[in-house]
């Protein structure tokens, strides 16, 4: 009997064990394929925000080329009224060399002079003779210099008017092509705009089913150590920032140029926290990703370019492994880094994303990583 009751224990035991094998099993499979769900629109919507920023980039280096053209035709509006002074100038100079020669005209007439001929036939000697003769001479190619020169520089005038305003139009035939091309931009960009929305909707909706799922199995410690989420990285990281602008003592700028400490620089950084993304923005009022990295770095007195491509090229190149807070960390390509943003350790960075978003912390996961640059 006791050898029975034995028996029948093992294998109750051994039932229940394997019903707690098999409802666990469902629950871990249950919460990776959310997890798997998660990943996936994770790294859609990703792709889809690089796609912007890309766009982004293109406006920006379209809106410098915009500028830099407003800057020539303003140059060349004022090239063109120089020159048109120049042309008056030169009209007025001839309008009077003119007068003279037309009042060496009329004296003659007045004296009743046969002109140059009559002058010479009046010589009263030979020497009188050759001096009338050297004076006409001198009169006669003064005036045709004159002409001449009266002539040549109406033509360097006119072609160079001519030239300035073909300039002015080519100018303006690009400003027009620039707009064109920001327009086409944008109509893509904005397709792109509303399937980031959508994604962050799902993206939402499958977190919320995610917690939903591991507070259900809360009290199974291998199913919550599966889910590491990176916000919780990019939490620490606030937690930290928050510590370190309380102890980093405010920056006073010096002559003896005192090294910057890497918490001051990050510290600063931080209080541009969600402000927004603004195409060529260089101010607190709105940065782009590299006018923030050059403003932050400007209040220490540091000099760095305007653009991603100025900025890719300062300072000393970093290895990802070696990469320290207050690193600038670029994205795209070394030929087109479209992206940057600053390094706060932890293995996230803060940045200006784009349009439509603000400046945020990040965990430096993307798979569009190119390179890291020290400026300090």
């Amino acid at each position: 009997m006791k050898t029975v009751l034995r028996s029948l224990a093992v294998v109750i035991i051994f039932v229940l064990i394997s019903n707690g094998i098999v409802l666990a099993a469902p629950a871990n499979e249950k919460l990776q394929q959310q997890k798997d769900s998660l990943t996936i629109i994770k790294t859609e919507k990703e792709q889809v925000e690089m796609k912007i920023e890309e766009f982004d980039n293109e406006i920006e280096k379209i809106m410098i080329k915009t500028e830099d053209n407003k800057r020539k035709i303003s140059e060349t509006e004022k090239s063109i009224e120089v020159a048109a002074v120049e042309v008056k100038k030169v009209a007025k100079e001839s309008q009077k060399e003119q007068g003279l020669f037309n009042s060496r005209m009329r004296v003659m007439y007045i004296n009743r002079s046969d002109g140059y001929l009559s002058i010479i036939l009046d010589s009263e000697s030979f020497g009188d003779f050759i001096s009338r003769v050297d004076n006409i001479k001198s009169v006669v190619e003064f005036d045709k210099k004159l002409m001449v020169n009266f002539e040549v520089s109406q033509k360097e005038l006119k072609e160079k008017q001519q030239s300035l305003n073909k300039t002015k139009e080519a100018l303006q035939s690009l400003q027009v092509e620039n707009k064109q091309k920001i327009e086409k931009i944008m109509v893509t960009k904005e397709s792109q705009n509303k399937l980031v929305m959508q994604l962050k909707n799902k993206e939402i909706v499958a977190k919320e089913l995610q917690n939903k799922l591991i507070t259900e199995n809360k009290s199974n410690k291998n199913i919550s150590a599966q889910i590491i989420e990176p916000q919780v990285s990019v939490n620490k990281s606030l937690t930290k920032i928050s510590k370190l602008k309380k102890s980093v003592p405010a920056y006073t700028p010096s002559r003896g140029g005192a090294t910057v400490s890497q918490g001051a620089i990050v510290a600063y950084a931080s209080n541009f926290l969600g402000t927004p993304y603004l195409w060529g923005g260089t101010t607190p009022s709105g940065f782009d990703c590299s006018g923030f990295t050059q403003y932050v770095y400007a209040h220490f007195g540091i000099s760095v370019g305007r653009t991603t491509f100025d900025q890719i090229n300062d300072g000393v190149e970093v290895s990802r492994d070696n990469l320290q807070p207050g690193d600038l960390v670029f994205f795209g390509s070394f030929a087109n880094p479209h992206h940057m943003g600053m390094y706060i350790g932890d293995n996230n960075y803060i940045h200006a994303p784009h349009t439509g978003d603000v400046i945020k912390i990040s965990a430096l996961g993307r798979n569009d990583y190119v390179t890291a640059r020290r400026v300090k």
